[in-house]
């Protein structure tokens, strides 16, 4: 059967009996909602792919606060929710084919169930040397940033410090290019001196000042309220060139 990242948006939307059909709905709405000259390349004759990755590429481009970056978040946030629930047959599989062993006990890849915020304050602080959330003594731009690969799954987490105001912290971010905007939990926005939680915030993050992070999703269903989220908006903005080491279990962040 034919990738279900290769099928139109339209042939998704057609799988009414899966709540894949929702999402891809609502990305086709958004993406109808959006000016004529932003829709070139997109539609519900192109493929999921190639839909996220127009999207992604688009949202790249624009300024920080520029008004278009929500109409486009609309669009992109339901793909990268069935983009996470496909990969390896997960809860939006619309295969008829039955699904194949699980050759280990690992969890699916795109879902989180490994990861919690209490792995972050205990163990993952312990790896790293720092507490989560703590005091961090400086906010400057740096040439790289280390991180560690951490456990079964290989989460690729890195720490960094970041400020919105005044408090100025050091945050675990699970590194994932495919999500397309960086993310902070409640707990981070507290953290920081937020007297509400904000859906989204310009935040100074190693020194990248102007960085929009959004909230975490908080939806029922959402497998990462909690872990904040460096996304490949952040990435590719800052020119970054990500570099894995699972023989050490280590991750770098060059910035260019």
């Amino acid at each position: 059967m034919e990738s279900p990242t290769k099928m139109t948006l339209e042939s998704l939307v057609a799988h009414t009996e899966s709540p894949i059909a929702f999402r891809a709905s609502r990305a086709l709405n958004a993406i109808n909602l959006l000016p004529a000259e932003m829709r070139h390349g997109l539609g519900s004759d192109k493929s999921f792919e190639e839909n996220l990755q127009q999207l992604t590429n688009q949202r790249s481009t624009l300024p920080d606060k520029d008004p278009l970056l929500s109409r486009l978040d609309d669009a992109i946030i339901p793909l990268v929710e069935i983009q996470r629930g496909m990969f390896g047959g997960g809860p939006y599989d619309i295969s008829s084919e039955p699904a194949p062993p699980s050759p280990s006990p690992l969890p699916a890849q795109s879902l989180l169930l490994d990861l919690k915020e209490s792995n972050l304050i205990h163990e993952v602080s312990a790896l790293l040397g720092v507490p989560y959330l703590s005091e961090a003594p400086s906010i400057e731009p740096v040439k790289q940033v280390e991180g560690i690969l951490w456990g079964p799954a290989n989460r690729p987490l890195v720490c960094m410090p970041a400020q919105i105001r005044g408090n100025i912290i050091n945050v675990f971010l699970l590194v994932d290019t495919g999500a397309p905007v960086t993310e902070f939990s409640p707990s981070v926005f507290t953290a920081l001196g937020c007297d509400s939680v904000p859906m989204a915030a310009m935040v100074n993050l190693g020194g990248c000042r102007r960085t929009q992070v959004r909230l975490c999703d908080q939806g029922e269903h959402s497998n990462h309220r909690d872990i904040p989220i460096l996304g490949a908006d952040f990435m590719k903005r800052n020119k970054c060139l990500l570099q894995v080491d699972y023989l050490n279990e280590m991750v770098t962040i060059c910035f260019q």
